[in-house]
């Protein structure tokens, strides 16, 4: 007996919803929003509600991206509407604004480990005896090279570099203003008889995105790529 298979395809429009993405960030005052909507009709028209009295309509797009910044702390609920079914929500977001970040402020630096060949192949400080850097800190402007600070008396508070050291700082901090430029960390051997060496560092040139909590603790480990590890305990005020 001869088998007939009949193979029946079943085709289903599938219609994908709008949806409205949050960039993932802790956002504060006067800082922009940023979030986009895909998957749009063209159409059909739409509104982006901030939850602030402020709104966007979106016409004739399939696509949308926008920046909105918000002037006071808060939770905001973003909505997005299409208005040709009686101004019906599709979409909702909320976002959390901190206060206005105005002046960093570094309490505690901990260097915790370096790379015990200098660049030039040596280990540290054979002409005086010792095998460990006495390490001292500064901070520069890696724009323009100008220094911000460092500990306060590097023939005294310079200590030997066996294990973690930490620097506890009452009040060095860094407005808004100067970290448009970002700000560089450098880890220095102080030596007495010939210049001092430099140990490591990094330069936080986007500062604002780095320390983006309202405060916390940043580690750097990479010792391959820095010369050294240490962590920066902070705060925004």
């Amino acid at each position: 007996m001869k088998k007939i298979y009949l193979l029946f395809l079943l085709f289903i429009n599938v219609s994908i919803g709008q949806e409205l993405a949050i960039q993932d960030y802790n956002y504060s005052v006067s800082d922009s929003v940023n979030g986009a909507v895909k998957n749009l009709s063209e159409e059909k028209i739409y509104i982006v509600d901030f939850g602030d009295n402020n709104q966007k309509m979106i016409e004739k797009s399939s696509f949308f991206m926008f920046e909105h910044p918000y002037q006071k702390e808060g939770s905001y609920v973003i909505t997005l509407y299409d208005l040709s079914d009686g101004k019906k929500a599709v979409s909702a977001k909320q976002v959390t604004i901190a206060k206005e970040k105005k002046t960093l402020r570094i309490s505690k630096i901990t260097f915790l480990d370096y790379n015990p060949i200098k660049d030039t192949g040596a280990a540290w400080d054979l002409a005086t005896g010792g095998t460990y850097p006495d390490v001292y800190m500064k901070f520069y402007n890696p724009t323009t090279g100008k220094s911000l600070g460092h500990t306060q008396d590097r023939t005294r508070q310079n200590v030997k570099a066996k294990s973690p050291i930490s620097w506890s700082f009452e009040s060095f901090s860094l407005n808004k203003e100067t970290l448009k430029d970002g700000f560089e960390i450098q880890f220095l051997d102080y030596d007495s008889i010939s210049g001092d060496d430099t140990i490591g560092g990094i330069a936080f040139k986007n500062a604002l995105a780095t320390f983006k909590d309202q405060s916390g603790t940043i580690t750097i480990d990479d010792i391959e790529k820095y010369n050294c590890a240490f962590s920066i305990e902070y705060s925004w005020e």
